[in-house]
């Protein structure tokens, strides 16, 4: 527990970079002066963006490789308008919102590795915050947070544990959906709950403007969760597993993950 009064919590953030949960999450973390955030910056490859669009394209069809690209130059080129001191509203990336927050970066290709955990503790967080982040944390790294690790995912859990909860709440046509904020542990999506909270699916909602609207749910909840984790007084509700529901990704070229 950190306490009234005491220091900064010392947070290290594990996100996607172009995913709108991870970039709203992290805009209201950096903004909060209690908190002093290291932002984990996935470096997937040397080998340069053209072989990880080539796999995104097998992975996930065309409409999401264009997506993404067209996410990348954005990016590039706001960052290099930031770099001009050129004044922007709102953000295309994480990098970008790194870059006007000054925020210390914590790079690395696999988080699991001896290498990327061995400096992750060094780094001593309190809190280990995760937002749509793509790989699955194993226990030294769950470990390295000497308070909490905590993971926002978009639906109620423990139904639509997995990657993309908004196409198959949308394509089931379910009333409502939600926000979950849980400890994470060693399975997925599995971990006991901190917080939730109900989204109503209304008529004509897409991918598009269901993720919108989650991502500042998610950003409020997650901020309430560092808070009861400063000060000691942080939920652990069990997840029902007679009630779980893990969903796979969408078929290729169906989502707009």
């Amino acid at each position: 527990m950190v306490g009234e009064g005491a220091g900064k919590t010392r947070l290290l953030f594990l996100g996607n970079n172009y995913n709108p949960i991870s970039i709203t999450c992290l805009d209201a973390l950096a903004t909060d002066r209690r908190i002093e955030v290291i932002v984990g910056i996935y470096h997937p490859t040397n080998r340069g963006i053209l072989p990880t669009l080539r796999k995104s394209w097998s992975q996930y069809g065309g409409g999401f490789v264009a997506r993404r690209g067209v996410d990348l130059l954005l990016s590039w080129a706001r960052i290099r308008l930031r770099n001009a001191h050129v004044a922007l509203s709102g953000y295309r990336s994480m990098q970008e919102l790194v870059l006007a927050h000054r925020l210390q970066r914590f790079e690395f290709r696999n988080i699991n590795s001896e290498e990327a955990s061995g400096r992750l503790r060094s780094l001593s967080p309190d809190i280990i915050a995760v937002a749509a982040f793509s790989q699955i944390l194993k226990l030294p790294v769950i470990t390295a947070a000497s308070l909490a690790c905590i993971n926002v995912h978009p639906s109620l859990l423990p139904k639509h544990r997995g990657p993309n909860p908004f196409y198959w709440v949308l394509q089931n046509q379910e009333s409502c959906t939600g926000v979950t904020v849980h400890h994470i542990g060693e399975g997925i999506d599995s971990g006991d709950i901190i917080l939730q909270e109900k989204i109503p699916l209304e008529s004509g909602m897409t991918e598009h403007s269901l993720r919108d609207r989650s991502s500042h749910v998610a950003a409020r909840l997650l901020l309430e969760a560092v808070r009861l984790v400063r000060y000691g007084d942080i939920p652990r509700i069990k997840q029902d597993e007679a009630a779980a529901t893990y969903d796979p990704l969408p078929p290729r070229g169906s989502s707009s993950l």
